[in-house]
């Protein structure tokens, strides 16, 4: 299976929403900042 931004973005999200309270805060704040810049990126329509 293929992996999609969109698909990326929402794995990515549950993760930090699950796993956040756990994580390291630099961790949690990279993971973030990847959701950020995949949404910027479907956003634009880039691939």
């Amino acid at each position: 299976m293929k992996m999609t931004d969109e698909k990326a973005v929402e794995i990515l999200e549950l993760n930090i929403k699950e796993a956040g309270p756990k994580m390291p805060p630099d961790v949690k704040a990279a993971l973030i900042r990847a959701v950020m810049a995949l949404k910027e990126k479907i956003m634009s329509g880039s691939s």
